[in-house]
């Protein structure tokens, strides 16, 4: 998401410097690659959770630099960038533009008090100003007890669609992935559940690497799990499949079924926000609620060629249509006012 954003702001003669937390954790190796070589980046310490001690010294590190280089737009991307720019944003008259991607009082991997939490959090932070940007009508609408709506938009996300290589159908044996880091967030259990169930009548394959306990789960289920990889060998794994299955708990918008879309491949995704504005009330692919009806969904897509390749193609199309790279990029020099 950033890498196609900058890019392009790059390439249209802005001046663009990334604050940002290389967590060890999250962050795959080499992802500077995947940025344009003259791009200013600074390390700010800044952790996924509530750090009360961290958070503060994040918070000092972040207003120094926004006041040395003055921006006229400020970008905050998830959580936590977006409660400490915020406030670190206060003294400035940049425009302020804060983006979720995936709202945490949404999150079904922490107790119901944490997300009460986080949404007074996002409550009370909301007051200080800003526009907020959503990546789907469903998040917007999550978004609508916290923040008015005449200060939220939707920006789709979008994809760089003729940079995505198209899928190869045609091998002998059905090969089923996804692609994302290995967390709560993304489903390991839900994919290894899924792939024990269908083992024997198809290839199944994760396209990542992150937390230990989910990696063993999915070997243990006789899932390949190919590691970190660049963007470019990502996309390559993704057209070696014959259907793109999204297993996550929570979404925004995932830019890996956008980019699954475009490579011409059906879907089957959880029903969940994110997944449900990109599939609701299409014939690209099926919305599932549960392991037993992914397995299901997918059992129709193994036994039958033709109706996955209605599905691709009719998921390449809305790609095309909808979650292109150049539309998102225009969008967001509106929210700039540019």
């Amino acid at each position: 998401m950033l890498a196609t954003l900058i890019e392009a702001q790059v390439r249209d003669g802005h001046e663009v410097i990334l604050f940002g937390s290389t967590l060890r954790s999250d962050t795959p190796p080499g992802f500077r690659d995947l940025l344009p070589a003259a791009l200013r980046f600074v390390e700010v310490p800044m952790l996924r959770e509530i750090r009360p001690k961290q958070d503060v010294v994040g918070l000092l590190r972040l207003w120094r630099e926004l006041q040395s280089c003055g921006p006229d737009v400020v970008h905050l991307h998830s959580s936590k960038a977006g409660a400490l720019g915020r406030i670190a944003a206060l003294p400035l008259r940049a425009r302020v533009v804060y983006q979720p991607h995936g709202i945490a009082y949404l999150r079904s991997d922490i107790p119901p008090s944490t997300r009460r939490a986080y949404e007074w959090i996002e409550r009370g932070l909301a007051l200080l100003g800003g526009t907020v940007v959503a990546c789907s009508d469903g998040e917007r609408a999550a978004l609508d007890p916290v923040v008015p709506r005449s200060r939220s938009v939707v920006v789709p996300n979008g994809v760089e669609i003729s940079g995505v290589p198209r899928a190869n159908v045609r091998t002998p044996r059905v090969r089923i992935g996804t692609c994302g880091r290995i967390s709560p967030q993304k489903g390991p259990a839900f994919f290894a559940d899924v792939a024990r169930a269908l083992g024997g009548r198809a290839d199944f394959l994760w396209i990542g690497d992150g937390d230990d306990d989910g990696k063993e789960a999915l070997l243990a289920a006789g899932v390949r799990v190919t590691g970190w990889c660049t963007r470019a060998e990502a996309q390559c794994h993704i057209a070696s499949l014959q259907i793109y299955v999204q297993t996550s708990a929570w979404e925004g918008m995932p830019l890996s079924v956008i980019e699954a879309m475009a490579a011409g491949l059906p879907i089957v995704a959880t029903d969940i926000v994110g997944n449900r504005d990109l599939l609701a009330n299409t014939d690209a692919g099926v919305l599932v609620k549960t392991s037993r009806d992914m397995i299901a969904a997918l059992t129709g897509y193994i036994e039958n060629a033709e109706r996955r390749a209605i599905a691709g193609e009719t998921a390449r199309a809305l790609a095309e249509e909808k979650y292109s790279a150049a539309s998102m990029v225009k969008n967001f020099y509106g929210v700039y006012g540019i």
